[in-house]
């Protein structure tokens, strides 16, 4: 089986290059927790219920996107 594989600017992956190696770890382990913590970030308001002030700021984003009204 063949692992996935994710395309990326040349520049981006230079400054991944530079800032993994400056934390002792490869470029593909800095991604792979990276990738993980932002996920994770963007998924937690779905796992619990958002506060009122989240989902003011949620529904303000909507309307100035006009999905809602």
């Amino acid at each position: 089986m063949f692992d996935p594989k994710i395309k990326i600017r040349r520049e981006l992956y230079d400054k991944l290059s530079e800032v993994a190696k400056s934390m002792g770890v490869s470029v593909e382990e800095f991604v792979e927790k990276a990738v993980a913590s932002e996920l994770e970030r963007a998924l937690m308001p779905l796992e619990g219920e958002l506060s009122g002030d989240e989902e003011k700021r949620v529904a303000s984003q909507l309307k100035g996107l006009g999905y809602i009204e």
